[in-house]
């Protein structure tokens, strides 16, 4: 392998009308549903084999491709064995697949020729960490060449640019998106078994402090809203923002929206909102408003002047006292600090919305028009395998590999919260923004960013939310 440009296991999954919106723990919590476009047949959920006691043996150039499908297949047949029946696995003659011997798995012959890879870094720590992760894949007859693609388009779910790419694989992630861009044959419907999405990693959102701040400060975690409240005067009246903020890419302000609307009216209802099936003049969706209202003299103004970069120094310098966001701000941290740093779930307000959480997945897609697909394939399917999730996360101060149980030697505090946070998750969720509609988005940030610039009404933002439904769903 030989890399080029700047300085990033397999999963099976199957359709789902929810991506991970709404995937509750328990034995199969580790499923990973990306595909979320509605399907018209009952969706199946496969369950991924658990991690082994032994560390595998290492990989040949040759055997690469065929023990990753034997993996693959192994995995489907796993899952597809139900309830009461006898799975593959199990059966005394097992299918062809997995009968192949490894002298037969030799012959396989590998892909060659360039890949281009386009995977933009939202840190510079993921650039040193793709980098870690690439350093692994073992065929040197396939050129990687990594070429930036935008990451704020992912955030906000812009798709243009992956067909704009020109690339073989395309960072990218989970989704209602998905769906769309399979059936506008933007991607294509299945990389390496996985779906649309192949995942690589996950983060986290929540309310980030320094606990120094907090211990000087005299203040506790609030484990209720009153609790958050008084945080707020505290700190206030100590001098600091309450609340740093940013919008000036337009989706940092939405993590409100997902944050107060999943604490007062659960995933359930977060889903419909952004599929379009709720209707905005609702009084639930008015209530989140109205909370935010009261939450908004403890907000630093003007948020649309910073990036989320510029609200984590103003937390790390001790300006504001927290700051809402995903565990990526743990790379604006230096190593010294990053014990000092530390997070808290938005208290629960409801029953209903009790322990649900914002937890993205970033993965790869496969424009349909790739270059050199088979390449491309090989490579996802060793960027998507737990050991390269693992280097990956381990490069990063806040992503942590899709399976959480699968947590990398050496993470530090706050990615160990984070896996123990999705881990105990009570519905783990995509934002907003990425489960909706591409069409929808600009018009949810056109609307959350006149709130958040005028907070004294929402009548207005109702309206154009509502108008946006109507037209797009």
């Amino acid at each position: 392998m030989r890399l080029a440009g700047p300085s990033v296991g397999l999963y099976t999954t199957s359709p789902d009308p929810r991506t991970n919106v709404g995937l509750r723990p328990g034995p199969l919590s580790m499923v990973i549903l990306v595909n979320a476009r509605p399907s018209k047949s009952e969706a199946t959920l496969e369950e991924p084999a658990g991690p082994s006691d032994t560390a595998p043996a290492p990989v040949s150039r040759r055997r690469f491709i065929g023990t990753a499908a034997v993996g693959a297949v192994s995995l489907a047949a796993a899952a597809c064995g139900g309830g009461g029946g006898e799975n593959a696995a199990d059966s005394e003659e097992p299918p062809p697949e997995l009968a192949r011997t490894g002298e037969e798995l030799e012959t396989v012959d590998r892909p060659t020729g360039p890949v281009l890879l386009a995977f933009g870094a939202r840190t510079e720590g993921e650039s040193t960490a793709l980098t870690r992760a690439l350093a692994g894949y073992d065929n040197p007859d396939v050129d990687i060449e990594v070429a930036d693609n935008p990451v704020e388009a992912i955030d906000l779910n812009d798709p243009d640019t992956i067909a704009a790419s020109g690339a073989d694989l395309v960072r990218w992630g989970d989704g209602y998106g998905l769906g769309t861009l399979v059936d506008e044959g933007v991607i294509r419907p299945d990389l390496a078994g996985a779906g649309p999405l192949l995942p690589v990693a996950r983060h986290a959102w929540g309310v980030f402090y320094r606990k120094s701040v907090f211990r000087n400060l005299g203040l506790d975690v609030p484990t209720g809203l009153n609790e958050l409240f008084t945080v707020c005067e505290k700190a206030q009246n100590s001098g600091l923002t309450p609340f740093a903020t940013a919008n000036a890419e337009g989706w940092e302000a939405v993590g409100w929206f997902d944050t107060l609307g999943l604490r007062l009216n659960g995933s359930d209802y977060h889903w419909a909102m952004a599929t379009g099936k709720v209707d905005f003049t609702e009084d639930n969706v008015a209530q989140i408003f109205v909370l935010w209202q009261q939450l908004a003299p403890f907000m630093e103004p003007n948020s649309a002047s910073r990036t989320w970069q510029d609200a984590a120094k103003e937390l790390h310098d001790g300006n504001a006292a927290m700051l809402l966001t995903g565990s990526f701000v743990a790379s604006e941290f230096p190593p010294a600090d990053l014990d000092d740093l530390d997070f808290f779930a938005f208290p629960a307000l409801t029953d209903n919305g009790a322990g649900d959480l914002i937890v993205p997945i970033d993965g790869l897609v496969m424009p349909v028009d790739a270059p050199n697909p088979e390449a491309a394939t090989e490579l996802a399917q060793y960027l998507g395998a737990p050991a390269a999730q693992q280097a990956f996360a381990s490069g990063t101060a806040g992503s942590v590999a899709v399976d959480t149980s699968q947590l990398h030697a050496g993470a530090n505090s706050i990615q160990a919260k984070v896996a123990e946070a999705i881990s105990g998750a009570t519905t783990q969720n995509t934002t907003f923004l990425r489960a909706t509609s591409p069409a929808f988005t600009s018009v949810v940030t056109s609307a959350i960013a006149s709130f958040v610039d005028d907070s004294t009404t929402y009548a207005n933002q109702i309206d154009e939310l509502e108008e946006g439904r109507s037209r797009n769903f």
